[in-house]
């Protein structure tokens, strides 16, 4: 007798209430994987030897700036150090972000990655390069 006197929903409103729970739900879900992902990253710190020219420095900027290109790169970005402490240097930093680990050593046994390490050789006095995950 209770139930005789409720409304009964629609086939029309059963439909949205299921296809709103679940777009609410693949949000959530698509909230906390872009929350849990952790970027990896690839940071190299170029020192050039005294003298090296605009122009020198400017071939091996553009042959980092290439590698971007490669799939597994997520993103990329580069910038002149700043260095107080040793102004008579000079000193890129390029940063690649990759999407896993796994894509480093892909990336540095890739050709373009065999050939990029031959450029500039001679102008170059150090290079360093740290991994890490973003936070």
């Amino acid at each position: 007798m209770f139930y005789s006197t409720l409304m009964k929903p629609s086939r029309f409103q059963v439909v949205a209430f299921a296809l709103s729970l679940a777009l609410l739900l693949g949000l959530y879900g698509f909230a906390s994987y872009q929350q849990s992902e952790k970027l990896y990253k690839h940071a190299v710190t170029v020192t050039f030897k005294s003298g090296t020219s605009d122009t020198q420095i400017g071939v091996v900027d553009q042959s980092f700036k290439g590698l971007a290109k490669l799939k597994m790169v997520r993103s990329y970005e580069w910038g002149v150090v700043d260095d107080a402490k040793d102004p008579a240097h000079v000193k890129h930093v390029y940063v690649f972000t990759f999407g896993d680990k796994k894509d480093l050593p892909l990336y540095g046994a890739s050709p373009e990655h065999q050939a990029h390490m031959k450029v500039g050789a001679d102008y170059i006095e150090a290079v360093s390069a740290v991994q890490y995950f973003q936070q």
